[in-house]
């Protein structure tokens, strides 16, 4: 029985500390769309807001084009490239990432002088490392000074602006699959850590029954001898234990009479013939038989009483576990249903905004090798950010999420505060100016004020003419899609690092209880060792009871033979 309860809990340890890292491991799978589109957006963004301040200067008053107004642009460009690199690290040591990544082809279009464009079919792995390597080109150009703001036509901006969109589809696939994937995974391990608690605790409910049958069995036995022994008188007793020992001592100083020792019937009769008794019929000590039988019983008591009560500690042990796995199984898969949305709505206003300017220069011919089915490309992911940024008041945080009360309280305080509160502080120094002065600071009111007024504004400016031409020239909008990329990045961040923290929690639950009832079985194993041992020397000495019962009452009490045999029968001992 204890081997079972010790088989649970390696197997609770073992399994608790592997199903439990590969759900960390399938959190940071999910961030692909943060980790890697998030930052090549933020690299058009930042472009496109440049270029706009560029073309657009005579548009706006002297002190709104100012270094001040485009340090923030800069600060986002310069820095990306760090995102993009730690996002590609990130995908390419997960171990699990490649079963999702492996097999996959993906249409590449790579600029060919001026104005061509050429498509090439790569795997999807080589075409994350173009993103990656066009970051680092992009990057080194700007800080090298070979491009201006001016230009908008790079061959690296040419290369994200015209894969973006079929990487994010790849990368919004994936993310699904990762997702179902996942979640698949939760439900086959709740069943499986419901199955192999429901089989360990029938199996040591079995175990239970035969070991308290068996040992019934045993206690049957050991009543018999006890009722045996107790049909004799006291004294009789002594006089056959100085008749055994008159016996051994004849035995001692001549061993051969045993050999020419020959039973004589009539012999026999007449030394029991001898014998004379007190009473017609022995007096049995029934005090002595009670009493006897009362202590053996105690033992009996107390050995059932020490199974049940390990039953009921491996119970007290394997609820709470349950308890605590089930809870975090069926809390899994709302937690990362509630990431994905989170980290769709850290692009969504970026990328909105980027989408918007893409489709305006290629209207006023900024870009000569877009046709109108890139234009189309970029209106469908125009409005699905729109459709991202409406949802965001159905976001909400449940008593379902598998964070802490640390996570809640940012994502509350982001929501109707200020945004920029959760900006680092190497962000704020060129992002405040911008939390002051986008929307007449619409910002500090809060991120469900502050995506109501971009949706409402962008998609009012779509109907006018599907952005064709300008009809308004506002600043540093697109510096608000940076803004809320980089706090609900800290959000994501914390998010990821709460439900960590809840993993490791109950990965230490799980190990230090598992390993402290193990210690507890090790006890409970030596002990029985010593109840085993004990047991066996018992039942040794009670089978040598047999040899005190004296001669007169074994050839000559019937109300003896009657009762041990009526006793036999009773107990089915034959």
């Amino acid at each position: 029985m204890l081997s079972i309860c010790l088989a649970y809990c390696i197997v609770a340890i073992v399994y608790s500390f592997k199903d439990l890292s590969r759900f960390a491991a399938d959190i940071d799978m999910l961030s692909i769309r943060q980790e890697l589109y998030g930052p090549i957006n933020n690299y058009l963004a930042s472009i496109q807001s440049l270029a706009y301040y560029y073309y657009f200067q005579n548009e706006f008053s002297q002190d709104v084009f100012t270094a001040q107004a485009q340090a923030y642009d800069y600060y986002v460009f310069l820095n990306t490239y760090f995102e993009i690199k730690n996002g590609y690290y990130n995908i390419h040591t997960n171990q699990y990432m490649v079963q999702f990544i492996q097999g996959q082809q993906f249409d590449l279009y790579l600029q060919t002088g001026q104005f061509g464009i050429q498509v090439m079919s790569v795997d999807l792995n080589e075409a994350i490392n173009q993103f990656y390597q066009n970051s680092y080109q992009l990057q080194q150009g700007l800080l090298n000074q070979k491009y201006g703001v001016d230009s908008i036509n790079w061959p690296e901006v040419t290369f994200y602006a015209t894969n973006m969109v079929n990487m994010l589809a790849k990368i919004d696939s994936m993310v699904q699959n990762i997702y179902d994937y996942s979640n698949s995974r939760a439900e086959l391990i709740k069943d499986r850590w419901l199955l192999i608690q429901i089989l360990a605790c029938v199996i040591l409910a079995m175990l239970l029954t035969v070991c308290l049958i068996l040992h019934s069995k045993y206690n049957q036995k050991i009543e018999f001898f006890i009722i045996l022994i107790s049909f004799q008188e006291e004294n009789a007793i002594k006089q056959e234990i100085q008749r055994i020992k008159i016996i051994q001592d004849q035995l001692k100083y001549n061993g051969d009479l045993i050999f020419n020792y020959q039973f004589d019937p009539e012999l026999k009769e007449i030394y029991l013939d001898k014998l004379t008794k007190s009473n017609s019929q022995v007096n049995y000590d029934k005090t002595f038989r009670q009493s006897t039988l009362n202590k053996h019983q105690l033992t009996m008591k107390c050995f059932i009483l020490m199974n049940i009560i390990l039953y009921g500690i491996f119970i007290s042990y394997i609820v709470p576990l349950n308890f605590y796995f089930s809870n975090y199984l069926n809390n899994y898969q709302p937690s990362i249903k509630f990431y994905i949305q989170l980290c769709k709505q850290s692009t969504s206003a970026a990328s909105a905004f980027t989408s918007r300017e893409l489709i305006y220069n290629i209207n006023i011919g900024q870009y000569f090798f877009y046709t109108s089915d890139n234009i189309t490309s970029w209106l469908t992911l125009f409005n699905q950010s729109l459709t991202i940024i409406d949802q965001y008041q159905d976001l909400q945080l449940t008593d379902q999420l598998l964070t802490t009360q640390y996570f809640t309280k940012s994502f509350n305080l982001i929501r109707t505060d200020n945004v920029c509160l959760l900006l680092s502080e190497e962000d704020l120094v060129t992002a405040q100016f911008h939390c002051d002065n986008n929307y007449n600071g619409i910002l500090k009111r809060g991120l469900q004020i502050t995506l109501n007024s971009i949706h409402a504004y962008l998609q009012n400016e779509y109907i006018v003419n599907q952005f064709t031409q300008r009809t308004q020239f506002i600043p540093y909008e697109i510096e608000m899609g940076l803004i809320i990329y980089s706090a609900l990045r800290s959000l994501i961040i914390e998010f990821k690092s709460n439900l960590a923290t809840v993993t490791k929690d109950l990965q230490i639950f799980s190990i230090s209880t598992s390993s402290g009832y193990i210690v507890f079985i090790l006890l409970e194993l030596f002990i029985l060792k010593l109840y085993s041992s004990y047991y066996s020397k018992k039942f040794e000495m009670f089978k040598n009871m047999i040899f005190l019962v004296n001669q007169e009452q074994l050839f000559n009490d019937v109300s003896l033979e009657r009762r041990l045999k009526q006793y036999i029968i009773q107990n089915d001992l034959l």
